[in-house]
């Protein structure tokens, strides 16, 4: 009774609280280096990227925001009590954390293969190739090793990348093949161009868009933006001997002796043959300015389309030539990391908020919860979420579904899978937030605090306080034992499940951001 009791008494809360065989090598020395525009220039745009003195002027708890900004954004997270001494509040870690982020994501690990017998060895999956990246990504510490996964991951979660296991031609290795061939090529750091190249021209992409006509138009449209119908027959006329087989052929990609000698104009070049077209496509100037558009369209989901353009346009005057400096040069500007509002995916808030309380993955979490969308869970998935991992044809969609059926999914995710999840025995096989997480929370007032501190990254209003205390003592845990420290912080932690903005990235309020460093802002 007691339990129904707080549940009843913490919806009521949580409504009160809610209103507040032909060559296939690739050069890519043919890129324009686009400027912004001077009609740009007043719009206010800062893609700066933060330093180590910038961060070192921030307040403790805006370094704190600041840091689990970018962690969460890379699935990882820092809580409160290994951020600063609980004592004195001073900060544990170095004043330079943020360079220090930056500096991990350069250094190669050196127990890479040991990491990877762990995940084999700790966790079960029934489909691995779609399961085992992010629990890889779960067990490595910051690197760059594990920035070059967390880029393959995000990539092949665009239409960029997307292997689209939804489609019956896809199978599930063709993750695997895509996977390791992104990071194997992102972590040489090849080009922007020939890692296009080299995807374009590959079994699993022609799988996604199985005939001539239809892969060179989603191609063009895709990684060009261009949209010209008279093209499409040229360009399938240089492809006119690639196709995919049939069911029974094993949906193979087929190379025949039927090469097309005739000259066709399209992409602004002529091509003979279908590798001359993907060149032409690879080689486009239009493909890096589309590149990073994706990419600004997925971190930058809730800017509206003049300010997505804004960023877009100062990152091509970097003249980026492969995603490592994209995405770095996006993830720790100003304004990324001060500006932006939006929903986070099912990884950054369910990963960014186990690393604050250390919670450790069960053998099974992510079989259950990454499950193909066909298939059901005990646990609610990302697929029943809409953010199905390595699965739609055009890719995850760049904002986050928060209908109501998938927010459903959403936050039972978040509140059964992580925040009311004791870990209750010390087995590799049975997950949840550790006991001792708790033992150092002390009475009521600094379990509220605490949590609220290093969860919401915020201080408890008074009404918080006031009200999840009443509910704290309703429910009898007012003792010192372990069980009643445990049963205080659930009682909070289920209360923070239910805020909207949990699940959101928040402005960073501080003058920061309006400081303009000269050809970063516009």
């Amino acid at each position: 009774m007691k339990i129904i009791k707080k549940l009843v008494f913490v919806s009521i809360l949580m409504m009160f609280f809610a209103s507040c065989g032909e060559d296939s090598s690739i050069s890519s020395n043919k890129l324009n280096d686009p400027q912004p525009t001077d009609e740009d220039v007043s719009l206010g745009i800062n893609i700066s990227s933060i330093t180590g003195e910038e961060y070192e002027e921030l307040s403790v708890m805006d370094k704190y925001r600041v840091a689990n900004k970018v962690l969460n954004t890379l699935y990882k997270g820092i809580g409160y009590k290994e951020f600063v001494d609980a004592n004195t509040g001073e900060l544990k870690v170095r004043e330079d954390y943020i360079e220090e982020i930056k500096e991990a994501l350069d250094t190669p690990l050196d127990d890479l293969e040991d990491i990877e017998d762990e995940v084999d060895d700790k966790y079960e999956f029934i489909y691995p190739d779609l399961q085992r990246p992010l629990a890889e990504m779960y067990e490595m510490p910051l690197s760059k090793d594990y920035f070059d996964r967390w880029m393959a991951y995000q990539l092949m979660n665009t239409i960029l990348f997307s292997p689209a296991v939804e489609l019956e031609t896809v199978s599930f290795s063709d993750i695997t093949k895509i996977y390791k061939r992104l990071v194997k090529m992102i972590s040489k750091d090849k080009t922007i161009n020939e890692i296009v190249y080299s995807h374009v021209i590959s079994q699993e992409n022609w799988r996604r868009f199985r005939s001539p006509e239809d892969n060179v138009r989603e191609m063009m449209e895709i990684y060009l933006d261009r949209f010209v119908d008279e093209e499409v027959p040229r360009a399938a006329k240089a492809c006119q001997n690639w196709h995919l087989g049939s069911e029974d052929q094993g949906y193979v990609l087929i190379r025949d002796t039927n090469v097309n000698t005739e000259p066709q104009y399209v992409l602004d070049t002529t091509v003979k043959t279908c590798t001359d077209f993907y060149k032409a496509l690879a080689l486009h100037e239009s493909l890096i300015p589309k590149v990073v558009k994706i990419i600004v369209n997925h971190l930058f989901s809730t800017y509206p389309e003049d300010k997505k353009q804004d960023i877009v346009a100062i990152v091509l005057s970097k003249n980026p030539k492969t995603f490592r400096e994209i995405y770095k040069t996006l993830i720790f500007s100003k304004e990324y990391i001060f500006r932006l509002e939006r929903p986070k995916t099912i990884e950054e808030a369910f990963f960014g908020t186990a690393g604050k309380l250390n919670w450790e993955a069960s053998s099974k979490y992510f079989d259950r919860a990454n499950r193909p969308i066909w298939r059901g869970s005990t646990q609610a998935t990302y697929a029943q979420m809409k953010q199905a991992v390595f699965t739609y044809k055009l890719g995850r969609s760049p904002k986050v579904p928060l209908d109501t059926l998938s927010f459903m999914y959403y936050h039972r995710a978040i509140r059964d899978d992580l925040l009311t999840d004791i870990k209750k025995s010390s087995s590799l096989k049975d997950g949840g937030i550790p006991k001792g997480e708790f033992t150092i929370i002390g009475n009521e007032e600094n379990t509220v605090r605490y949590l609220i501190r290093s969860i919401l990254e915020r201080e408890p209003t008074q009404e918080e306080i006031t009200k999840l205390i009443d509910i704290i003592k309703e429910s009898g845990y007012t003792k010192g034992k372990i069980a009643h420290k445990i049963g205080r912080a659930s009682i909070v932690l289920d209360y923070i499940s239910r805020l909207s903005e949990f699940y959101f990235f928040k402005k960073i309020d501080t003058q920061m951001i309006n400081q303009n460093n000269n050809t970063d802002s516009i």
